[in-house]
């Protein structure tokens, strides 16, 4: 039995689309499977991503709202402790710097300077005494925050340590206007 062209001819494009229906369905079709699949999980992962970027950003901007009011505040509070202040507002202060500085703020105690020294018409001098509970890198980042302060000067300072952390005592002479 001999073929003859034509019937050559549909064997030969039968072979062909076999081999093409083969490739595709053996070849090109997981390949595509494989790239819908790389396509959901890079989705879920941009969507991951996108949703660490959003709370680092509101973290930031949450961080940056912060220090602005913060500097706000020690603007104001530096301009302040010009004049006289109530001891609430003695201790917010401090209480932030304490806490500005990774300290962890114990005791505050605030009395005026003994009888005795210089009595002067327009401004007051008070002790304030400040326990804090921090690494001593801590601490000497706070006694600088304190020297760079024209009314705020340090008289005295104690340390102990319990275990791992250690216990600061300062004592700060504060200069304020009478009020």
């Amino acid at each position: 039995m001999k073929l003859q062209p034509n019937e050559k001819r549909l064997i030969t494009i039968l072979a062909f689309v076999a081999i093409i229906a083969l490739s595709f369905q053996y070849l090109i079709y997981p390949e595509i499977l494989k790239g819908q699949e790389l396509a959901k999980q890079n989705t879920s992962l941009n969507k991951a991503y996108n949703l660490l970027i959003n709370k680092d950003g509101i973290a930031t901007q949450l961080q940056t709202d912060y220090d602005v009011e913060y500097s706000k505040l020690n603007t104001l509070l530096d301009k302040s402790l010009s004049s006289s202040l109530k001891d609430e507002d003695l201790d917010r202060y401090f209480t932030e710097m304490v806490i500005k500085h990774g300290l962890k703020p114990s005791s505050l105690t605030i009395e005026p300077i003994e009888e005795g020294s210089k009595e002067y018409s327009t401004i007051t001098q008070v002790y304030v005494t400040l326990g804090v509970d921090g690494s001593l890198d801590q601490l000497v980042e706070l006694m600088a925050d304190i020297g760079n302060k024209q009314f705020l000067k340090l008289v005295n300072m104690d340390t102990t340590q319990k275990g791992e952390e250690y216990n600061h005592t300062l004592k700060i002479e504060l200069i304020m206007l009478k009020g």
